[in-house]
């Protein structure tokens, strides 16, 4: 298997604006790291999805929210907090608070 490319380091700015999701980093300015931005507002949920072979995280920016994991158990989000989601695991998260929950995930590719 050949070694990842070298990228070139940047710096940019998160958009704290209106927008509600903004990819971050992905092929190709990265090698398989990928990331986003994620501003929810307050009722709304990402959808239930599946990290498949990925591990996730999530950096709790702002807000207050909550975490689904397999259609069953709740954890609770707050700002300054991160949430780790393991491989093949099923979940949501949700704006439960008054306020737009912002959040950045980063997500890596579990290789054997």
């Amino acid at each position: 298997m050949s070694s990842p490319r070298p990228k070139n380091p940047f710096v940019q700015s998160l958009p704290f604006d209106s927008t509600r999701y903004t990819a971050l980093l992905k092929p190709p300015k990265s090698n398989q790291l990928k990331s986003g931005f994620v501003s929810l507002a307050p009722k709304e949920e990402v959808g239930s999805h599946s990290t498949e072979n990925c591990e996730e995280m999530l950096i709790i920016l702002s807000g207050v929210g909550e975490m689904v994991i397999n259609g069953q158990d709740k954890m609770k989000l707050a700002a300054n907090q991160i949430a780790y989601v393991p491989p093949e695991t099923e979940h949501n998260v949700e704006n439960v608070g008054n306020e737009p929950l912002r959040y950045i995930y980063v997500v890596s590719k579990v290789t054997a």
